[in-house]
């Protein structure tokens, strides 16, 4: 026959096909006390035991900061990819609102050497006007009344 241990439940267990209450005092074999600290049943004051008969399994509180420690890296690792996530999109919103601005100031560079052409045409027309002589004998052209509405023709 095994060696048993004597141990308090902390929550409901069933040994040897027996449902335990809490505070519970069983005697249990070493495998049981592993499975019943497994499924985090013994009180704590037990663990020294497990640590004693079975240095494999953690004890209560270890395997509560080992939870507790990978459910915080788990949080941390959602918030940081969050966080990622959030900034590749600023990031790429960034880029498309660049790539906009580049495009219109290549627009606007394109339209302001067109309208420097057309200055320098102009410019150089002006220039021309002003130099052609003014044509002496040419009279000034007085235009002519238009007729007067609703007159008619005399008749004679």
């Amino acid at each position: 026959m095994e060696d048993r241990i004597s141990i308090r439940l902390i929550g409901p267990a069933k040994i040897d096909g027996n449902w335990r209450k809490p505070d519970d005092m069983v005697d249990v074999t070493t495998d049981q006390l592993r499975d019943l600290v497994s499924a985090g049943v013994v009180a704590n004051s037990e663990d020294r035991h497990v640590a004693d008969l079975a240095p494999g399994i953690p004890s209560f509180d270890e395997a509560v900061g080992a939870m507790a420690k990978v459910l915080a890296d788990a949080a941390v690792a959602a918030a940081v990819d969050a966080a990622h996530a959030e900034i590749v999109a600023d990031r790429d919103a960034a880029r498309i609102r660049a790539t906009d601005a580049e495009a219109e100031v290549s627009r606007q560079h394109a339209r302001i050497m067109a309208l420097e052409a057309e200055l320098h045409d102009a410019q150089g027309e002006i220039a021309t006007l002003k130099a052609a002589p003014v044509e002496a004998s040419a009279a000034p052209v007085t235009p002519k009344p238009a007729p007067k509405k609703g007159g008619g023709a005399k008749q004679g």
